[in-house]
Parts: C-alpha cells; structure tokens; sequence
C-alpha cells in the first residue's frame, strides 16, 4: 500500500486484515503501533530503540530493528507477514521472503542425524533440520539450521539456468544466485545474463553420517517382524485378549506358537512396535529378524553396512534389474569380466548367504547374469535404489566416509564406467541418476561434466558423467579400486 502522510494507508490496511482467514497466524511488525487487527491469532512486533554508543556494525545497546523483527518473524511460522512501513534493509529480507525455487526442486538436507534429499515443497516438519547451503562470509559449503519454510501460490514466470557443466536448476525471477564478478556476490535471477559465472560447490561435506547400520523397521514399514520369543513374552505379561486386540487379530498365538506343520507367523511392524509398548518390553533390535512373509528370507532388522553390501547396491544401480512384473523377488546382476563376476558371487553370498543362479544371456553382447531371490533385498533396492529407467542412489550413501563411499563407487565404475588416458566417465539413460553421480562426486571434491548423446538405433539418450583433470582422477584412485581394465593397465 503506498500513499502520502494521511492518506489512509493504515485505516486501509485494518480493514484489509478482516479478510484473513481466523485460523490463520498473522504477525505485524511496525515502529510504532498503529496498527489494530480484529483477529484472535494476532502476533503484534513493534521496533525498540536502543542507547548509549553505536557498536562495531552500527547498532546502539538494546536495539531491536525492523530488519531484526522481520527475519525473527519467519521462526513463528506465520501464514501471514504485514510490516508496517519498508525503508531499509527489512525490504530485502521481505523480498527475500518471497523468492523461491520450483516445488519440485530437490534440496539436500539432514534430519535427525541422516541425510536425505526431499521436494523442497515437500518439508514441513523443520525440527533439527539443516540444509546444506553456501556461507558467503566463511566461503564454504556446510548445513545450516532451517528455521522457517515459506509458500506461496504459484508464479507464472520461472528462469532456468543450465550451466556449461549440465546442472540445472528453476528459480523464481528475484530469487538470488551466487555470481562471480572479481568477487562473490548475490545477484537475483532475472539479472543473470548468459555467460555469467554461476557458482555452484566444488565439494560437499561427508562423513556426517557415517552410518553403521540401516534400520530396515523405518525403512520398510510395510514388513513383518519374527520375533516369537518378544510375542510371547508380551501376551504373558498383559494377556491373551489384550494382546489380540492390540494386535488387530482373532489370535495372536499364531505369532508364537510352535506347531509341528507350519512356523509362527511374522507380525507387521507397526502391531509389533505397538505390542512391545503397551507390555513395557524393552527389545534389542540385533534380535529381530524381519521379513515380509513366512516363505520369505529374513534378515536383522538393523542391517550391517558392510563394504560388500555396498559394493552389491553399486553392482545393481549399474548392471542390475529387478523381475517387477512376476512376484517372485528375483534380483539380477550382470557382466562378462571374470574377476567382476567373482567379487559379485561374494557380495551376494556376504549378504543373503545365497550362491547365486547363473546363465549366459545375450543382449548388447555376452553376459554372465548372477540371480537369485530375496524379498527383503528386493524391496531395499525397489524403494531405495529404484528400477528401470528410475535408479537412484539411496540418499544415506551421501552421508558415509569417503572410503565408504568408494567402496560403492568401485562397484558402480566396475559396472558402468570407463577409464582412459584423458578421462574417467561413466555412462546412464537416467538423467535423475546422472545428476546423483555428480552430487556423490562433489563429497571427493570432484566438479564432473554431464554430457548427453543419442546412438544409432537406440531411443533413449545416454548422459555421460566426466571428469578430466589429473588431479581429480588421482583423488577418485585414492577411494575408487576399479577391477575393470583402465587405459594404460596391464
């Protein structure tokens, strides 16, 4: 609202504010009160004079601007932000506020200890989150602590950048981009001219999460817990019926019974989690088993993440498939180099105590195809690692050592990748995957180049991830151990 002294700007703006929804928050920020909102869920802010001498960055004792409200105000997660009068730098914060990237836009961030990349318009619950973020006083990349999610209906003009490395990315016309010109400085998009120099990190932090474990009870809700011995424990302690009722079945002795015909059933993971609650039973998760059925294999409920578990999800991402249109839970892995074939026969067998099944099979050439079946291991990969043309890599890998993370890197190269005297690439048809490789890399400090190609007889078109400097394909061998032949080995 703009007008001159005694205009009605204020009068105007009271009874605008009878418009507001009554559930909805609203905080005002002024320095002087003026304004009178009829409305139950009202946070008034008002502006504080300080004294004595100014300090170093201009502020007197005691002194609450503007500026200071209006950034406070986004931790009370308002739906409605009304400053009383703009006439400093509380007007770039406001505009600030409402800049935005696109809601499907991915943003790495770390909740609860873990990482995970989500919708940026996906965040709602912001309880120690931290997103990862460039500091331009320090000049570093690192997370930091979110303290406010804004939204806001959409806008009909968007910018995209793509950079000469292939990233890309959809922002809103004012929101800021970090720019080089003799120094870093943020410039909002609609300033950004093709041939600016864009920033965009040289390395993301790891070993932040270095997980030892998953915890398959969070990661697959959908499974089943065989823990017989807890059952019965539990219906001893608050009884048959009770127990049956919490359960949600006729009888929940079927969950521990030991019949000759047939073993106990697996119950679902949120009843067991409910039924240990109620009977005040504390359980060790290295004692679970979970499972999906009772033909099913079983695995610990907190799953090891041992360098061969790693390298058999880097083997799939790169030369695997899952049998998806028949349930039978078959995983299958491929490739034509023996000493290859060899480290994958271990990896399976590490973790699923299987010997895999083997065929020869022809496609774009000759393969040796490793298979066996798995529930457990299949929904870990179909969730977490997708199938197809949708392959992911599973966001705690982000998280890990480098030395863990080469480990999966190893496998991955092995399947996919090529190694020559100028560069080190590696080849996809997923463009989701591609920009995934490239994040990974960024936790070795390596920037790579997305490319993309289109071959004869194909229909789907292949993005090449490289990179081409001696000193990054030096730092990629100090975590990576290809078995592939590289250019130059014998």
């Amino acid at each position: 609202i703009v007008g001159g002294t005694g205009s009605g700007k204020t009068t105007l703006l009271n009874a605008l504010t009878f418009f507001i929804p009554p559930q909805a928050r609203v905080v005002s920020i002024e320095d002087t009160r003026e304004l009178n909102l009829q409305h139950e869920n009202w946070l008034p802010s008002v502006a504080r004079a300080g004294v004595g001498l100014s300090n170093l960055v201009g502020q007197k004792y005691g002194e609450v601007s503007l500026f200071d409200l209006l950034k406070e105000s986004f931790r009370q997660n308002p739906d409605y932000v009304i400053v009383g009068e703009v006439r400093g730098k509380e007007a770039y914060v406001l505009f600030q506020g409402m800049a935005s990237i696109q809601g499907d836009e991915e943003i790495f961030i770390i909740k609860k200890g873990k990482p995970f990349r989500i919708k940026i318009k996906d965040i709602d619950d912001i309880k120690n989150c931290y997103a990862l973020t460039y500091d331009l006083n320090k000049k570093e990349v690192k997370f930091i602590p979110i303290t406010a999610v804004l939204k806001h209906p959409s806008r009909k003009l968007l910018y995209k950048i793509t950079t000469k490395t292939g990233r890309e990315i959809t922002l809103t016309p004012d929101h800021s981009v970090f720019k080089y010109e003799n120094k870093i400085i943020s410039a909002p998009m609609e300033t950004i001219k093709i041939g600016d120099k864009i920033l965009i990190p040289a390395k993301i932090p790891s070993d932040y999460a270095n997980l030892e474990h998953l915890d398959l009870m969070e990661l697959l809700p959908n499974a089943r817990i065989y823990s017989p011995k807890l059952i019965k424990e539990a219906v001893t302690k608050i009884g048959y019926y009770q127990a049956s009722a919490i359960c949600g079945v006729e009888s929940v002795s079927d969950y521990y019974s030991n019949f000759k015909r047939s073993k106990s059933s697996s119950l679902k993971v949120e009843k067991f989690i409910k039924l240990m609650k109620e009977a005040e039973i504390n359980y060790s998760f290295e004692d679970l088993k979970l499972k999906f059925d009772k033909k099913s294999e079983s695995l610990p409920s907190k799953l090891p993440i041992t360098n061969e578990f790693l390298r058999l999800l880097g083997y799939y991402l790169s030369e695997g498939s899952l049998n998806i249109g028949v349930k039978n839970n078959k995983v299958s892995i491929y490739n034509k180099n023996e000493k290859i074939l060899q480290d994958m026969r271990k990896c399976i067998f590490k973790v699923t105590g299987k010997t895999p099944r083997e065929r020869i099979t022809q496609g774009f050439g000759t393969a040796t195809e490793l298979s066996f079946n798995h529930k457990v291991i299949y929904e870990i990969l179909k969730e977490y690692c997708g199938f197809k043309h949708n392959k992911k890599i599973p966001d705690f890998i982000f998280g890990l050592s480098k030395e863990r993370i080469g480990q999966f890197l190893s496998a991955l190269y092995d399947g996919d990748g090529t190694y020559t005297e100028n560069y080190f690439g590696y080849y996809t048809i997923s463009k989701k995957f591609a920009d995934d490789l490239t994040k990974l890399l960024l936790t070795l400090g390596i920037v790579a180049t997305i490319r993309t190609r289109n071959r004869i007889g194909r229909k789907t078109t292949d993005y090449e991830i490289l990179f081409y400097h001696a000193i990054d394909k030096n730092e990629f061998l100090k975590y990576v151990s290809p078995i592939k032949k590289r250019f130059g080995w014998t």
